[in-house]
Protein backbone atom coordinates (compact mmCIF):
# COMPACT_ATOMS: atom_id res chain seq x y z
CA UNK A 1 0.00 0.00 0.00
CA UNK A 2 1.69 3.60 -0.98
CA UNK A 3 0.57 6.33 1.19
CA UNK A 4 0.33 10.14 -0.24
CA UNK A 5 0.97 12.77 2.14
CA UNK A 6 -0.96 15.70 1.18
CA UNK A 7 1.46 18.15 3.21
CA UNK A 8 4.62 16.77 1.05
CA UNK A 9 2.89 17.51 -2.14
CA UNK A 10 1.63 21.18 -0.90
CA UNK A 11 4.71 21.89 1.06
CA UNK A 12 1.84 23.58 3.26
CA UNK A 13 -0.92 22.87 5.63
CA UNK A 14 -3.60 24.46 3.09
CA UNK A 15 -4.46 22.04 0.36
CA UNK A 16 -6.25 24.79 -2.29
CA UNK A 17 -4.41 25.06 -5.25
CA UNK A 18 -5.53 22.80 -8.61
CA UNK A 19 -2.25 22.21 -9.28
CA UNK A 20 -1.34 20.49 -6.35
CA UNK A 21 -4.62 18.65 -6.74
CA UNK A 22 -3.67 17.34 -10.61
CA UNK A 23 -0.34 16.40 -8.88
CA UNK A 24 -2.24 14.02 -6.20
CA UNK A 25 -4.57 12.61 -9.37
CA UNK A 26 -1.44 11.69 -11.22
CA UNK A 27 -0.03 9.95 -8.61
CA UNK A 28 -3.12 8.13 -7.50
CA UNK A 29 -3.40 6.71 -11.27
CA UNK A 30 0.31 6.23 -11.32
CA UNK A 31 -0.24 3.79 -8.04
CA UNK A 32 -3.49 2.67 -9.52
CA UNK A 33 -1.87 1.30 -12.51
CA UNK A 34 0.60 -1.19 -10.85
CA UNK A 35 -2.07 -2.04 -9.07
CA UNK A 36 -0.97 -0.56 -6.05
CA UNK A 37 -3.28 0.75 -3.00
CA UNK A 38 -3.38 4.06 -2.29
CA UNK A 39 -3.88 5.72 1.47
CA UNK A 40 -4.07 9.63 0.74
CA UNK A 41 -3.20 11.46 4.18
CA UNK A 42 -4.36 14.78 5.10
CA UNK A 43 -2.50 14.84 8.21
CA UNK A 44 -1.29 18.29 9.15
CA UNK A 45 -3.74 20.14 6.27
CA UNK A 46 -5.44 22.77 7.92
CA UNK A 47 -7.68 23.71 5.20
CA UNK A 48 -8.92 22.47 1.73
CA UNK A 49 -10.96 23.78 -0.97
CA UNK A 50 -12.87 22.05 -3.71
CA UNK A 51 -10.73 23.06 -6.77
CA UNK A 52 -8.15 21.55 -4.66
CA UNK A 53 -10.87 18.13 -4.53
CA UNK A 54 -12.03 18.28 -7.90
CA UNK A 55 -8.86 18.29 -9.26
CA UNK A 56 -7.45 15.20 -7.17
CA UNK A 57 -10.21 13.00 -6.06
CA UNK A 58 -12.92 14.31 -8.16
CA UNK A 59 -11.15 13.60 -11.17
CA UNK A 60 -10.93 9.85 -10.16
CA UNK A 61 -14.66 9.53 -10.46
CA UNK A 62 -13.96 10.28 -14.43
CA UNK A 63 -11.58 7.85 -14.88
CA UNK A 64 -12.59 5.00 -12.49
CA UNK A 65 -15.86 3.68 -11.70
CA UNK A 66 -17.08 3.48 -7.95
CA UNK A 67 -16.74 -0.21 -6.16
Amino acid sequence: MQTIFIKDITKSHRAISAQDGEKVFDLIVSYFEQKEKVTVDFTEIDLTITAFLNSSIGKLYSKYKPR
